[in-house]
């Protein structure tokens, strides 16, 4: 196994302890008052960590000529369940309103469902689809989105307002918006992949 596949290995195995770290939160303050604190920026120093080994991978693999059909198979499998781990926790620890929580994080999980299966789709007519500067944004976005919001009560407690909430929210809703733009790019110039083979 070469260092971009150990790297994506390492971002699934953090995946759990990031998870453990903010469910601990709750369970830490019913003993020891403020002590939820810090087990969120625990896990959000985790889920960091994991985020940053999305983008050494793939730098790496192509940097180096260390591309591998391991790699291609572990690595989008790392991003979707680091992310849609953090947007349950996101959901589950009700850290945005839950109507259009729930609207953003079905958009956003439904949009990976669909991209992965039009690459499927693509791949068993040999044709690669590459990831278009929509789709990087919405990435980036997301991320920054799931940084801010996951220690907003903790922050914005400190500061005596509620800007890392609206801030993270609204950059859920851009990259939900990113998401469903960047899945409509897709599958439109990819639509010959749709076409029937005679």
């Amino acid at each position: 196994m070469n260092l971009p596949n150990r790297i994506t290995l390492l971002r699934i195995i953090l995946i759990p302890f990031f998870v453990a770290a903010y469910i601990l939160k709750d369970v830490s303050a019913l003993y020891v008052s403020g002590s939820g604190d810090y087990w969120v920026y625990i896990a959000l120093g985790i889920f960091a960590l994991a985020s940053l080994t999305d983008f050494l991978d793939g730098h790496i693999a192509r940097k180096y000529n260390l591309v591998t059909d391991m790699g291609k198979f572990l690595d989008p499998i790392a991003d979707k369940i680091l992310v849609a781990s953090a947007l349950f926790i996101v959901l589950g620890f009700t850290l945005v309103p839950v109507v259009p929580g729930v609207i953003i994080v079905t958009l956003i999980i439904g949009r990976e469902f669909a991209i992965s299966a039009l690459r499927t789709i693509a791949a068993g007519k040999n044709v690669v689809i590459a990831a278009d500067r929509i789709g990087k944004l919405k990435t980036v976005t997301q991320i920054a989105a799931l940084l801010v919001l996951l220690p907003a009560a903790q922050l914005d407690a400190l500061t005596g307002g509620r800007v890392f909430y609206y801030t993270g929210f609204a950059l859920l809703i851009a990259s939900a918006l990113l998401a469903f733009v960047s899945g409509v790019n897709y599958i439109v110039k990819n639509r010959r992949v749709f076409a029937e083979t005679k």
